[in-house]
């Protein structure tokens, strides 16, 4: 029982040693692949993903190898490696998805040493895909859009114009001769109208004598001539 104890704690040493060794190259991995997708989001993606992908394997590593260790331990070192490295390339490639393809959002550049990711290439602009050194992406066809279909004109039926007459009688105005011979005078007025107010507001307006002239004739100022008007 004592010779014991130390065994049993060796094999977990052992197994917790494996696990960590796993998830350093798990690790290691996810970098490279990151680095290779030449984007950030990637590269965290990827890291944590073969992270992941390392203690996971590690941890089931023993439990398969121990399934086929009747030839010796040759086929279950590598059924183990087998698992672990789907392990690691699973998660790496569902972190990925998560986090980079899910996200909706454009990919950060890592470098410019590197090859611009496809994905950088396909959502940028065919002038300029930014880490591409200056290689430019041949311009897709631009798909002109179809023209509004205009409605047609309808015409409109022309009403048929009605012929003016030749010759349009026009009301003649009176000449200022009869329109003279008509105006009584002054004199006429005062003889009509006994009032000397009355007399002079007619003078105004039948007469058409502007104030002055009435004013003169009466022998009043024509501010009299006013009061009397507007009275």
């Amino acid at each position: 029982e004592v010779a014991a104890q130390p065994d049993r704690r060796t094999r977990k040493l052992l197994f917790f040693l494996r696990i960590a060794g796993w998830a350093i190259i798990g690790l290691i991995l996810g970098l490279g692949q990151g680095i290779r997708e030449n984007t950030r989001e990637d590269l965290f993606a990827c890291s944590l993903g073969g992270l992941l992908g390392g203690l996971l394997g590690g941890s089931i590593f023993d439990p398969i190898a121990s399934l086929f260790a009747a030839d010796g331990g040759s086929l279950s070192r590598a059924v183990a490696d087998v698992v672990v490295a789907a392990a690691i390339g699973g998660s790496m490639r569902l972190l990925q998805q998560k986090v980079v393809d899910d996200s909706g959002r454009e990919p950060t550049p890592l470098t410019d040493i590197l090859p611009t990711n496809s994905r950088l290439l396909r959502l940028s602009s065919p002038a300029a895909a930014p880490g591409g050194h200056g290689r430019h992406t041949p311009a897709s066809p631009r798909v002109r859009p179809p023209e509004p279909v205009r409605p047609k004109a309808i015409p409109i039926p022309r009403q048929a114009e009605q012929p003016l007459p030749r010759e349009i009688s026009l009301p003649q105005r009176p000449s200022p001769a009869s329109t003279t011979a008509t105006k009584p005078s002054l004199a006429e007025l005062e003889a009509r109208y006994p009032d000397r107010e009355e007399a002079m507001a007619r003078a105004h307006r039948e007469g058409a004598y502007s104030l002055s002239e009435i004013g003169k004739h009466f022998g009043v100022p024509a501010s009299t001539v006013r009061r009397a008007i507007d009275r």
